[in-house]
């Protein structure tokens, strides 16, 4: 657990009167996705909004659902396919903003491949992760006119990264601000797919509340969310300094690393074409509800 004040200064709000405490369960553990937290610590919004914002690391495994509707948390980040399975299991939890605007799901090949269309991905060894990669690889696949029964499908382990370097896998699934970073890192230059592309992406990384705890206090979360996306807003426009909050929140991770990711992140959040943090009703693929009313409509 990590309370931002190790950014700054605590939040402190006018003489004799508390701020609004918020424990934010994330998804996984530090790094660029939650940059928007840590620029709004730093900048002061969480304090001029009247809050303290508690950040929960979440590494793989943590049942970050299971920790929102039990209380534990207020509330929460999950990637678009943990929310899904989520919400319905849960009624109660609701997504209130979207972090990226463009899906981080990419499909990787080494550039020597000269693979530049999923068409390209016929007869090839794909690395599955998971039913939900090998539903996403389809639908790319289709929705580009290819077939993706021509791919053979190799189920891979998230760690397993090696053998896709080595070449005993043509095709890895991961997101775009690490497993790219990484093998720019060791010297594996990559082609990439993105998901969006071929209209199989959408939003992703989407704040979550409980239903309930939003109608008690709308007004806090209200400010809640608006401070973020002055933090994302922030952060957009200042990306030196991102990468100096990230050498100091991440520290195993190095500064060519956060260079990176943040370059892959960046353009996911700010678009320039959407708000920050913006649902659109007609942009909204997934089976959970939604609600727009904390930020202004734009």
């Amino acid at each position: 657990m990590l309370g931002l004040g190790f950014l700054g200064a605590l939040v402190a709000c006018s003489p004799g009167v508390q701020p609004d405490s918020i424990v934010f369960q994330m998804d996984w553990t530090h790094e660029a996705e939650f940059v928007g937290f840590y620029a709004a610590e730093a900048q002061g919004f969480f304090r001029d909004a009247g809050l303290t914002v508690t950040l929960v690391e979440g590494p793989a495994g943590t049942d970050v659902p299971g920790i929102l509707t039990s209380g534990k948390a207020d509330a929460a980040q999950m990637g678009a396919v943990m929310f899904q399975v989520a919400s319905q299991a849960s009624p109660d939890l609701v997504a209130v903003m979207a972090v990226l605007q463009t899906s981080p799901r990419v499909l990787m090949t080494r550039v020597d491949q000269g693979v530049h269309h999923p068409r390209d991905l016929e007869g090839l060894r794909v690395g599955v992760k998971s039913g939900s990669w090998a539903g996403l690889v389809k639908k790319i696949m289709v929705n580009a006119g290819a077939d993706p029964s021509k791919i053979i499908q190799v189920p891979v382990k998230n760690t397993e990264v090696e053998r896709f370097y080595r070449g005993e896998v043509d095709v890895w699934t991961g997101f775009a601000t690490s497993e790219p970073v990484d093998a720019e890192l060791a010297a594996h230059p990559v082609n990439l797919l993105y998901a969006d592309d071929y209209g199989a992406g959408g939003y992703d990384e989407l704040v979550v509340l409980r239903r309930s705890e939003l109608e008690k206090n709308k007004d806090k979360w209200r400010r809640f969310a608006q401070a973020l996306v002055k933090g994302w807003t922030w952060a957009g426009a200042h990306t030196d300094a991102v990468i100096g909050l990230l050498d100091t929140v991440q520290p195993q991770a190095s500064h060519r690393f956060h260079t990176l990711a943040w370059k892959a992140l960046r353009p996911l959040v700010i678009t320039g074409k959407d708000p920050v943090g913006w649902i659109q009703n007609v942009r909204w693929s997934l089976h959970g509800p939604f609600a727009m009313d904390l930020l202004e409509s734009p």
